[in-house]
């Protein structure tokens, strides 16, 4: 047996002698794994329950135009982007939904005037056909969104 067959203990290479080390790594990296998923399953569940979303939804369903471009029954796409600003009492909706006939990409801005008062839409749209399609405004000044001041 030579010199370079059997090393010392000191001379162990880095991860063989420091394993406890990856156990707090290990455990981090599946929190981060499992937790991110179920946190942005969350934020959207915290959106599809915010009434601004239900008026939104309740609006489309009754319109005649969605029925006609889109058909019922709606069903809505799992990503949901809502932007809330209570400081301004604002609420802004993007998402997908789907029906019998076609698909849209919604907008709407809500309302509220002050906390614990309803929301009110003041603006909703859904663009139908993809780029060349068309966009349907269903509440508010089609030439005047209240994204496009910002």
């Amino acid at each position: 047996m030579s010199d370079h067959d059997a090393l010392p203990s000191d001379k162990l290479p880095f991860l063989p002698k420091r394993k406890k080390f990856l156990i707090p790594i290990g455990i981090l990296l599946a929190m981060l794994l499992i937790g991110l998923p179920i946190g942005v399953f969350m934020g959207f569940a915290s959106i599809k329950s915010s009434e601004a979303y239900k008026l939104t939804m309740d609006k489309l369903e009754a319109s005649d135009a969605v029925k006609q471009y889109v058909g019922l029954p709606l069903e809505t796409s799992t990503i949901i982007i809502g932007r809330h600003d209570e400081r301004n009492g604002t609420y802004e909706l993007s998402f997908t939904i789907y029906g019998s006939v076609d698909e849209a990409v919604v907008r709407s801005w809500c309302v509220s005037q002050a906390e614990g008062e309803p929301w009110q839409v003041t603006h909703l749209s859904f663009g139908v056909g993809g780029r060349e399609g068309q966009e349907v405004t269903l509440v508010g000044d089609p030439k005047n969104p209240p994204w496009s001041t910002e």
